[in-house]
């Protein structure tokens, strides 16, 4: 069982004043979403969704450094 309850794993901002926070909460991953929908040009909506990849990816990879920690302790 994991030692902290909630440890972020990955923030940060997918689009102007739009964030996007990813959390490990016990054995449970909660993806934090705008709360509202979020818009993007046509031209725009490239850099938004590789925004949201690297964003979700680095969730990824955090998890699973703190996973090696875990396994090594």
């Amino acid at each position: 069982m994991r030692k902290n309850t909630r440890v972020q794993l990955a923030a940060g901002d997918i689009a102007p004043h739009i964030s996007l926070s990813v959390w490990l909460i016990k054995d449970r991953v909660e993806i934090l979403w705008p709360s509202r929908p979020t818009l993007a040009s046509v031209p725009r909506y490239p850099e938004l969704i590789s925004a949201v990849t690297r964003l979700l990816t680095n969730s990824v990879l955090e998890l699973a450094r703190l996973d090696a920690a875990e396994k090594r302790s």
